[in-house]
């Protein structure tokens, strides 16, 4: 092997073990959430707190395991995306609308429901600004974590009853592609004409 290509080859090896080492890694959800993480914003702080608009890939991270209500993620549409006692870590459901989906509580006598696109106090938003870890689960910076709190009469504070991650569809490079291809045989086609 040349000299070029092993000193390329070492620097691939070092970067990847560096890449490795930034991740955090937590063993549950309770302590990912702890006050005082420093790898994610507290979305409360930020504009888009108000709301959440678009499409976004889903993926399940947990619940506290003395959790005392049990929680879905539910749409309209499609039903029961999550359960905290039937759904397994990392499960994933793509391409869902975040406005049209909500928490409930089934065996709540009138299954009080909180949209998860809107602040409220039975939620907290994060967004991660590095790399973590829970479990088997790696979730990326830049990913969306989305905490609830289980006692809808009475707020416990832990956010733990139900977590789960939400990272924004980007729109496919293809259809940014098709689209300026669309308006450039449009100008074509006028050109033309005239």
């Amino acid at each position: 092997m040349k000299i070029g290509q092993k000193i390329c080859v070492f620097w691939i090896v070092i970067l990847f073990f560096a890449g490795q080492a930034h991740a955090v890694s937590y063993d549950s959800v309770t302590r990912l959430l702890e006050n005082g993480s420093d790898f994610f914003i507290n979305v409360e702080s930020m504009p888009i707190y108000e709301k959440l608009d678009g499409i976004f890939n889903f993926q399940y991270i947990g619940s506290d395991t003395y959790a005392t209500d049990k929680l879905e993620l539910i749409s309209a549409s499609a039903g029961v995306i999550f359960h905290s006692r039937s759904s397994k870590p990392g499960e994933i459901e793509y391409s869902l609308d975040v406005s049209a989906l909500g928490i409930t509580t089934p065996q709540v006598s009138n299954n009080e429901s909180v949209s998860i696109d809107k602040w409220s106090n039975q939620v907290k938003i994060y967004l991660l600004n590095q790399d973590v870890s829970i479990n088997t689960v790696k979730i990326i910076a830049g990913t969306y974590l989305f905490g609830f709190d289980d006692e809808f009469n009475g707020l416990d504070g832990d956010f733990d009853d139900l977590v789960f991650a939400a990272r924004a569809v980007p729109i496919p490079g293809a259809a940014l592609l098709l689209g300026s291809g669309l308006i450039g045989l449009v100008g074509l086609r006028r050109r033309r004409i005239v």
